[in-house]
């Protein structure tokens, strides 16, 4: 039987560097179209990136960084040579990991649902390591309530953590991404977030 990832179109990267992009999906490979060893595009390639890969040390920010998930990825990311840049309010938490190993990891407070601090910690974080080439969303924040006693202040909050908190995060790690045509952004969520569970409504 066929399977059903079987296709006949051009795969959606070019056969030489794999670069993802709508004008790497024009790019039909083949040997007029393989990039050469030094990454740059053959003669028939539409692709003009290159053979673009992340830095030999990849550089990544991780919002909620300082406690359960955002440790356990932060760790796991150093152990394979990254730097990392830890993100959250409690500095005293963020900076007592960071002092774990000071070479690859490095504390900035902010609360992800601010703005202006969002932009000072992403801002410290490039001046410490480079441009983030990574961002992993993963602050959240749940506060129980039943439905009919979530009030507009709990209803905002979760609303400013969750939702506005990644978008404000990503405002500022986008545009080094877009100038260095390279990036990935990854957002973490809850099964909370997909199926209504009592108590956490506003989640």
């Amino acid at each position: 039987k066929r399977s059903p990832f079987a296709t006949s179109r051009p795969a959606p990267w070019c056969a030489g560097c794999r670069h993802e992009s709508p004008v790497a999906r024009r790019c039909r490979g083949g040997p007029a179209g393989l990039h050469s060893q030094s990454g740059r595009p053959g003669s028939g390639c539409r692709c003009k990136q290159g053979n673009r890969l992340p830095s030999a040390v990849a550089r990544r920010a991780v919002t909620g960084g300082g406690t359960g998930i955002g440790i356990a990825i932060a760790k796991a990311l150093v152990e394979q040579g990254m730097n990392v840049s830890v993100v959250g309010r409690r500095l005293e938490v963020l900076q007592s990991l960071a002092n774990t190993n000071p070479e690859h990891i490095f504390a900035a407070q902010a609360d992800v649902s601010n703005q202006a601090q969002v932009q000072q910690a992403f801002a410290e974080a490039k001046a410490r390591f480079g441009n983030v080439e990574i961002l992993i969303n993963n602050a959240g924040q749940a506060i129980s309530a039943p439905f009919l006693k979530t009030d507009m202040a709990l209803w905002q909050q979760m609303l400013n953590v969750n939702l506005t908190g990644s978008m404000l995060t990503m405002q500022a790690a986008l545009p080094d991404m877009q100038q260095a045509a390279w990036g990935r952004i990854i957002n973490i969520a809850s099964t909370a977030g997909q199926v209504g569970y009592a108590y956490v409504a506003a989640y």
